[in-house]
């Protein structure tokens, strides 16, 4: 039986590093080119849906309220939204990454206050037809 040197050893082990080398791919994020607006709602409650065109299951939305919920979802999101019973506009910052390369993108939710009219300390009295 022939004994394989040293050499014909690290030769054989340098040709198997670069084929498996040579085959692999270059990782690329389904956020590198990905765009994702502010989104708006008005005050009441939603559950909505949002078709991305690129697999973002592996990743993960990070935010810090608690009025809303977003679920990644193949090649989109779906996001739950409570009802905004203020009168005050509120917006949470929403960070998508890809935990493969830690690609990130950023986006808003926005959802508008509840229509109302706050009346201070003093109070008017307003005739039926109008006017002061």
């Amino acid at each position: 039986m022939k004994e394989i040197s040293n050499w014909g050893l690290s030769f054989l082990l340098m040709i198997l590093c670069s084929t498996i080398v040579s085959c692999s791919e270059e990782y690329t994020s389904p956020l590198k080119d990905l765009v994702i607006n502010d989104i708006t709602y008005d005050s009441g409650s939603h559950w909505d849906t949002i078709n991305l065109n690129v697999d973002i299951s592996n990743c993960i939305a990070k935010y810090d309220v608690r009025w809303f919920d977003i679920s990644l979802l193949g090649s989109g999101m779906a996001i739950v939204i409570d009802n905004n019973d203020t009168y005050d506009e509120r917006k949470a910052v929403v960070t998508i990454i890809d935990p493969e390369d830690d690609t990130t993108i950023t986006f808003q939710i926005i959802q508008k206050q509840k229509d109302g009219i706050i009346a201070n300390e003093t109070s008017y009295d307003v005739p039926e037809d109008g006017g002061i």
